[in-house]
């Protein structure tokens, strides 16, 4: 067997399994696999269509616009009145130059939009050190409002980043 063919295989036998637990999929995992519909195939068309139509609205959730920083990013507010307590959040690093950077990111909540923003427990992401780095969180909120706020330190960093918070719509039965 090729070696890409190989990693094909995997990839499908990974989301069959995945599929098969569709019910405790976290909204990340979702999300990652309507990044690969070509190769979920027929199995996972289902799914993917089911999980885009239940996220809000995408353009709401940028919260830190593609740009390159050096010092700390405070993004844009995201509502997500029509979203349940479950959300995730992601996060893009492209090129990074500095000596010794780190980038620190948490996700942050208020009840209003120009409020006061107070980090959400266990909403943070792995410290950011090199460069062409992507992660995704799970969190819980409480608050209508949210946003990402990325820390930068060292001598002369610099961060090429981009960071979105996305929310699964209500559902009301």
């Amino acid at each position: 067997m090729e070696p890409t063919r190989s990693v094909e295989v995997n990839v499908k036998n990974r989301i069959q399994r995945l599929l098969e637990h569709y019910r405790t999929l976290s909204i990340a995992d979702a999300w990652a696999l309507s990044r690969y519909p070509a190769i979920a195939g027929g199995v996972g068309a289902g799914l993917v269509k089911d999980f885009r139509s239940n996220l809000i609205d995408d353009l709401t959730g940028n919260s830190i616009r593609p740009q390159v920083a050096s010092s700390t990013v405070t993004g844009q507010a995201v509502d997500l009145v029509e979203a349940d307590g479950n959300c995730f959040a992601l996060i893009q690093v492209g090129t990074v130059s500095g000596t010794v950077p780190t980038l620190d990111v948490s996700v942050t909540e208020s009840a209003t939009s120009g409020g006061s923003y107070t980090a959400i427990s266990g909403a943070t992401f792995t410290q950011v050190t090199a460069s062409n780095k992507s992660q995704i969180i799970n969190f819980r909120r409480s608050l209508r409002f949210c946003k990402l706020l990325g820390t930068i330190a060292g001598t002369s960093p610099s961060f090429a980043l981009s960071g979105q918070i996305y929310g699964r719509r209500k559902i009301v039965r």
